[in-house]
């Protein structure tokens, strides 16, 4: 058994499971046994989910599960397509990003000195979305950074050490304020390749160790931020209200909203404006179509279900479709990942948003973390870094 649990490799099949259990199985469980009723908001929430009739909630593990299936096939189907291991013997090229690091601790730094009066006062009336916003994409930046010069057996240097540092302080800025996903996703990234890719994996033992300290952490970080006593028969509570509270979005969908088995995406389609950068497009928020416009539903917290999402954007039949591509893409990346440092890189980070962000973030989040910060920013610092790397070399072989 435990030679068995040593050798499972943390891919997106594993990850998306988990987020799947956590996310979308757990919470109806316990509104149907109505588990942890006396604690905060509990008694609002399980009413509401006493408002979905049976009949709902079947058509609804019945949706989901077809769900996980179709992210499954998608996932095996690149196994019957011909030439993908040709394809994923491209040349591998190393470059050095730690440069980067400099220009995006400077800009930390200006963010920093420029908004200082809400540093570590976590989520309250001073919070503002425009000064997380581009800290939490540096970070995903920085984090890409870091880790692919670990994935190209590259970091063993000063620079790099600055790199880490540089990262490990917006970290603690982006905990400071009260936001524990952009944590997460370093750290789940790291335990990704040091499970999957590294040749010095971790032992069963440290697996067990590091996630009960990280959990702990985490916990303590999630009482912090809503001024609760640190109460060790709290942490119980707070485990599982991360994805009870996401799925109250669910659980409101249901009772309120009929599950139409085709839906227009336009939600998902306006999320592209995401991408553009706060600076250059400030109210963009404004043109980012609201799926709470076309449905009848509540996000307290401010977190959609990955279920509200799909279902909201393509209906139960389109809804199959999009999984089915989803873990198609994941599979693809990671084939040509085979020799390429920088997919390696990037398969490992996409990989690191399934378990969490995936499941609880709206679209407009999760495609610019999918397609913005993780594939096409890195695909910039990368084409600078090659650029000067050959200008380089073209000017020292001149010279010489």
């Amino acid at each position: 058994m435990f030679n068995l649990i040593r050798k499972i490799k943390l891919d997106h099949h594993i990850l998306f499971l988990l987020g799947f259990v956590y996310y979308l199985v757990i919470p109806p469980m316990i509104g149907s046994f109505e588990f942890l009723a006396d604690y905060p908001g509990m008694s609002r929430w399980i009413a509401d989910f006493n408002e979905i009739t049976v009949s709902k909630l079947v058509t609804y593990f019945c949706v989901i599960f077809s769900y996980l299936i179709s992210f499954i096939f998608g996932s095996f189907f690149i196994v019957f397509i011909r030439g993908s291991r040709r394809l994923s013997t491209q040349r591998n090229i190393r470059l050095n990003l730690n440069y980067f690091s400099i220009l995006i601790f400077i800009a930390i730094l200006i963010i920093v000195i420029k908004h200082h009066a809400i540093l570590f006062t976590g989520y309250n009336e001073l919070y503002d979305i425009s000064v997380l916003g581009p800290l939490t994409t540096l970070s995903i930046l920085q984090t890409y950074i870091v880790l692919y010069h670990h994935v190209s057996n590259s970091a063993k240097s000063i620079l790099y050490t600055v790199s880490l540092i540089t990262l490990f302080i917006i970290c603690t800025i982006i905990m400071g304020l009260g936001s524990r996903m952009y944590v997460l996703i370093p750290i789940i990234a790291l335990l990704i390749f040091k499970s999957t890719f590294s040749d010095n994996t971790i032992s069963l033992g440290k697996y067990i160790t590091l996630g009960v300290v990280i959990l702990i952490s985490m916990l303590t970080i999630g009482a912090w931020r809503i001024g609760a006593t640190f109460d060790p028969g709290f942490y119980s509570y707070l485990f599982f209200a991360e994805p009870i509270f996401t799925w109250w979005s669910a659980s409101t969908f249901l009772a309120n909203n009929d599950l139409a088995p085709i839906a227009l995406p336009t939600n998902f389609i306006s999320s592209v404006l995401n991408f553009a950068p706060s600076f250059l497009f400030e109210n963009k928020s404004d043109y980012l179509l609201d799926l709470h416009s076309v449905y009848s539903y509540n996000a307290p917290f401010g977190a959609d279900s990955i279920f509200v999402s799909v279902q909201g954007n393509f209906g139960y039949v389109y809804g199959i479709c999009y999984m089915f591509l989803i873990g198609l893409y994941f599979s693809v990346i990671k084939v040509l990942s085979g020799h390429s440092s920088f997919l390696k890189t990037y398969y490992i980070l996409i990989c690191a948003v399934l378990p969490f962000q995936f499941f609880r973030d709206s679209f407009s989040i999760i495609n610019k973390q999918l397609f913005w910060n993780m594939l096409i920013l890195p695909v910039l610092l990368y084409t600078i870094s090659f650029c000067w790397n050959r200008a380089s070399r073209a000017y020292y072989i001149k010279k010489g």
